[in-house]
């Protein structure tokens, strides 16, 4: 009965949908902060500081959520590997999911620093194998920039360019 529980299926849906309440949340922060810059930025002319804080909140949020998501499932998966009634291949399963959480994480960090260094004002990157999502501060991207990115997300991720979602976030 445990190991049916705790099968590598259920632990895959689970962290699923936790990406997908994630992302929920992200929107609707998201839609909240373009609202109140849209509504400050109306009462008080073109108020730039606050477009730059709503802004950097976006991606400080962003970043929180998705740490606070990966927090959560490293937590279920180091219940399973300290469960004395799990069995052997559970436990394994357990542990490499945990090590490729790891590994996705500074990933991301990588990433992420790769593409500041190159002139953006910050970005955010969620990446899973055969998927990676990138979204940079930018009012706009030229070709050379599109470029440079995914330049950058192909050679630390080692994914094909399709497998890569560009975004932007003024």
């Amino acid at each position: 009965m445990v190991r049916r529980l705790l099968n590598r299926k259920n632990i895959i849906i689970g962290a699923i949908l936790i990406l997908f309440v994630v992302a929920i949340v992200v929107n609707i922060t998201t839609n909240k902060a373009k609202k109140a810059n849209s509504e400050a930025e109306g009462s008080s002319g073109s108020d730039r500081s606050v477009s730059v804080v709503t802004d950097t909140d976006y991606y400080t949020a962003f970043r929180e959520n998705r740490d606070n998501v990966r927090e959560k499932e490293i937590e279920y998966l180091e219940s399973i590997v300290s469960d004395e009634r799990a069995d052997e291949e559970t436990v394994k399963e357990a542990s490499e999911q945990k090590l490729e959480i790891v590994k996705c994480m500074e990933t991301e960090l990588i990433v992420e620093s790769a593409i500041k260094a190159k002139g953006f004002s910050d970005a955010a990157v969620t990446f899973h194998k055969g998927s990676v999502n990138v979204i940079v501060e930018s009012s706009e991207l030229t070709d050379s920039q599109v470029a440079q990115i995914l330049e950058i997300v192909m050679r630390e991720t080692g994914e094909s360019a399709e497998n890569i979602k560009l975004s932007i976030q003024r």
